[in-house]
């Protein structure tokens, strides 16, 4: 990990300048982060806690904040508490998703030495948190997508209308990256796969290579 430019960032917007630099360091972290540079939409998989998150919204932020990227935003999709029952609890459509916000307020955090990093970003127009609830009907252009584990969770009609949608995001122009910990999910979705560890890179590669090397392990 190494800084790119000057430190101390004291403004109400983050540059790429202030990103630390998190490079490979084995070679299937290699293989991955020249998987992305080729323009892949990328599923990470591993078991709760091994650093998929990490690694999905770094590769994004590092285009997102690249003046020379098509890529001008970030959009966190996850999973909450369905829309119809979010309404018999206390607070705010906000209050109500900032508990499901502060993993990724700390990963920002980690990313750029500053605990205003992520409200900057939202400030500015960089990131965006989503619930699946409010995905249908929302248009997304010049982005980068971070699906975070949406499709196995809910009902059959609410998995099916996420499916639906994923697949449209998919065939889009712009770049998916699905953190998921369900095969038929990765399966469906993608053709080259990344295999995460406790956190860390064991192998990347063609999706049903890599699902064999993981089922078999």
């Amino acid at each position: 990990m190494k800084t790119r430019g000057k430190s101390g960032n004291n403004s109400m917007t983050v540059r790429l300048d202030d990103l630390l630099q998190f490079e490979p360091v084995t070679n299937n972290q290699d293989i991955a982060y020249k998987a992305w540079d080729e323009g892949d939409n990328l599923v990470l998989s591993g078991s709760a806690g091994t650093g998929k998150t990490f690694i999905g919204m770094y590769l994004a932020l590092e285009d997102i904040l690249d003046k020379d990227t098509e890529y001008d935003k970030l959009f966190i999709i996850r999973s909450m508490v369905p829309t119809r029952d979010m309404g018999y609890l206390p607070g705010s459509k906000e209050e109500k998703e900032q508990a499901y916000i502060l993993p990724y307020k700390a990963i920002a955090n980690e990313f750029f030495g500053d605990v205003a990093s992520y409200n900057k970003m939202v400030t500015s127009k960089q990131i965006e948190f989503m619930s699946t609830s409010f995905i249908r009907g929302s248009t997304f252009d010049n982005c980068i997508m971070l699906v975070d584990e949406i499709l196995g969770v809910g009902d059959f009609k609410f998995r099916e209308k996420s499916r639906k949608k994923m697949i449209e995001l998919i065939k889009s122009d712009i770049t998916v990256v699905l953190v998921s910990h369900d095969s038929e999910t990765i399966k469906e979705y993608s053709n080259k796969c990344i295999w995460i560890h406790e956190g860390e890179l064991k192998a990347a590669g063609e999706t049903d290579e890599m699902m064999k090397l993981y089922l078999d392990s």
